[in-house]
């Protein structure tokens, strides 16, 4: 185990007080179960009917506030690895392993829906009002209530696994990988309407996403491209700047790489690795997607999803999920105790704390 990974497993003992009465009296043991903040999947955070659904792995935790999470106990919740929750319609979505698909009008209770597939479903949106989850082998699938679900021929994608859609300027379009991959759009989002966009890169794509009035491509190294129209991108690596943590400001290039990004009505807010801090949790703020400001780094994370729901900001990735108030400064939230005891009047919790670093 990594050095910086030795505080990952630790059991951290709170004694908020301890009276002889403790041991006169078998203890009544109640278990609330947080998230855990380390090692563990973190797969997106939706928000709908003021509660917030987030995937760990295989389970789906919800909260109030974005703070305090529980984990969801339904017979509905398959023993399947699930992705990328989304809210639309009145009705949570989740897709995931072997093509399960599930449903839940309020985070929690779920039940099954036939998706027509057995491939790996992994990106789920809403976009212009409907449903769209993506995976791999070219898996694309569509539904206006989330209940009954279509396959899409995105045609020209030869199979390759498809990551996920966006909606912008009239537009769907699809961000592709295997074999150089690239950007398919439709008018419609219907069968046999996609066509490739012109793009100035031909590697892995990490995530495409319509931000403001742009789509953005974010390539799985330093490079990014741009379109307002959604059929044309053009490298815009070249013309972005950052502005480091002590002032300076520089040019682009290689140490930086954007895996995901949002926009929340006033300021894009990137996310990724950056040169100026080893390994990942950076966070790059801009006004205009070009020249980016690279903050002061609070939470390591391989960021696969960031979103923007009802106030807070989220990020989800390899080390789980964290959170923040106002973009900038992210926090494990809280709720991660394993499992509490009591006598009546006082209480010992044992939980997880997180990496060091």
């Amino acid at each position: 185990m990594k050095p910086t990974q030795l505080a990952g497993r630790i059991v951290l003992a709170l004694l908020l007080s301890f009276p002889l009465s403790l041991f006169a009296q078998a203890p009544e043991i109640s278990i609330h179960t947080g998230i855990p903040v380390t090692n563990t999947s973190g797969r997106g955070v939706a928000y709908g009917g003021g509660v917030y659904i987030t995937i760990i792995e295989k389970f789906i935790y919800k909260s109030t506030d974005g703070e305090q999470w529980t984990k969801v106990k339904d017979p509905g919740i398959p023993d399947k690895q699930l992705y990328t929750p989304v809210f639309g319609n009145g009705l949570f979505v989740v897709a995931g392993e072997a093509g399960v698909l599930i449903t839940s009008p309020d985070g929690e209770h779920w039940t099954s829906r036939t998706s027509n597939t057995s491939n790996l479903l992994i990106w789920s949106s809403f976009l212009n009002g409907q449903f769209f989850i993506s995976g791999i082998s070219g898996t694309l699938i569509r539904s206006a209530d989330g209940i009954t679900w279509t396959t899409i021929n995105v045609n020209g994608s030869l199979g390759r696994d498809l990551i996920n859609v966006v909606y912008g300027n009239g537009l769907y379009a699809v961000a592709a990988n295997t074999d150089g991959g690239g950007v398919f759009y439709s008018a419609t989002g219907n069968s046999g309407s996609w066509t490739k966009a012109t793009t100035p890169y031909i590697t892995t794509i990490n995530r495409l996403v319509y931000l403001k009035n742009r789509f953005f491509v974010f390539y799985s190294n330093y490079q990014v491209s741009s379109s307002a129209n959604g059929t044309t991108f053009t490298e815009q690596t070249s013309s972005m700047t950052q502005t480091m943590p002590e002032g300076n400001t520089v040019g682009w290039g290689a140490g930086n790489q954007i895996f995901s990004g949002l926009y929340d009505g006033t300021r894009f807010i990137f996310y990724g690795s950056g040169q100026y801090y080893a390994g990942y949790g950076t966070v790059w703020t801009s006004t205009d997607g070009l020249n980016l400001k690279q903050e002061l780094k609070t939470a390591y994370m391989v960021p696969h999803h960031a979103a923007y729901l009802n106030g807070k900001y989220f990020q989800s990735g390899n080390e789980g999920v964290v959170v923040s108030d106002d973009g900038i400064n992210y926090r494990h939230p809280a709720g991660n105790f394993l499992g509490m005891a009591s006598d009546g009047s006082s209480y010992v919790a044992v939980g997880w704390i997180g990496n060091v670093g």
